[in-house]
């Protein structure tokens, strides 16, 4: 078995790091370990390996795509860090993050689905105790917010049901702000979309 390596990190390239990929400026030693694999593995699957990327845009998708995976697995692709954190142009940092999206793992959607269901559940319990006290507000629209990655989970679970026959009112975009997305949902529709996440939890 061979002995582990020891690399060397100039202090300054460590600090750039911490301020990039770390919420508090701070890589743990783990993230740096991760990241230190992902150089060098990305360094030679381009220069040394198979992989030969067509473009800069073709090497970020897959290059970012695994610092999601790892360092970043605990938050969904957005053009905010792609923008502040990593210095990318903000018009591109828009165009990869929604690519990244629609990229993501069954873990990640998984992840993503489990968030849209905690949303949706709070929204319907929020607007229960409302309808228990009028029940003409069962057709008013109240707004639902959410990431614009749930929202893209959301449109694909619609259209699924969609084409099983299912009827279904379409939700209208009241605003989006940064990363978030705000729908204008009927307050009858709420618990309907909630269980529909659930259902599709229960398969994966």
């Amino acid at each position: 078995m061979a002995k582990p390596k020891t690399i060397s990190v100039q202090i300054d390239r460590y600090d750039d790091l911490g301020r990039a990929l770390s919420p508090d400026g701070e890589l743990s030693d783990a993230a740096l370990q991760q990241v230190v694999q992902l150089a060098v593995s990305g360094w030679m699957s381009c220069l040394l390996g198979p992989m030969r990327y067509r473009s800069m845009t073709e090497l970020y998708l897959a290059w970012i795509g695994e610092l999601y995976a790892t360092v970043w697995s605990d938050r969904d692709p957005r053009e905010r860090d792609l923008f502040s954190r990593l210095g990318l142009p903000y018009g591109q940092a828009v165009y990869l993050a929604r690519v990244l999206r629609e990229q993501q793992s069954p873990l990640l959607r998984k992840r993503t689905l489990t968030v849209l269901r905690d949303v949706l559940e709070r929204r319907t319990k929020e607007i229960s105790d409302i309808i228990k006290k009028d029940s003409a507000q069962a057709n008013v629209e109240y707004s639902v917010t959410m990431t614009k990655n749930a929202r893209r989970e959301l449109n694909i679970l619609m259209a699924e049901e969609i084409e099983k026959g299912t009827v279904l009112r379409p939700l209208r975009t009241e605003g989006t702000m940064d990363e978030y997305v705000s729908l204008l949902v009927r307050a009858k529709d709420v618990e309907p979309l909630a269980k529909m996440v659930r259902a599709k939890l229960d398969t994966m």
